[in-house]
């Protein structure tokens, strides 16, 4: 029982962060449009403000990696 569990816990994961990333790769236009989903100024203007986030801490991680790798003081 406890495989089980573990198993399906592990499937629920990665069904989380498959549909994760697939909204990430549609805020950023690089994956295929939902077409259910409404085409309204306020949708689209949410997908603008959440894509400018997201690329903003995408920048941001890109920083603090080489900060972390050329700029590190040994004590």
């Amino acid at each position: 029982m406890k495989r089980f569990l573990a198993a399906a816990g592990q499937f629920l994961y990665l069904y989380a962060m498959k549909s994760i990333w697939q909204q990430i790769l549609r805020y950023l236009y690089i994956g295929k449009k939902d077409e259910s989903s409404p085409n309204t100024v306020s949708v689209k203007a949410m997908h603008g403000m959440n894509r400018i986030s997201i690329l903003v801490f995408l920048l941001a991680l890109i920083v603090f990696a080489i900060k972390m790798i050329f700029f590190r003081h040994h004590r």
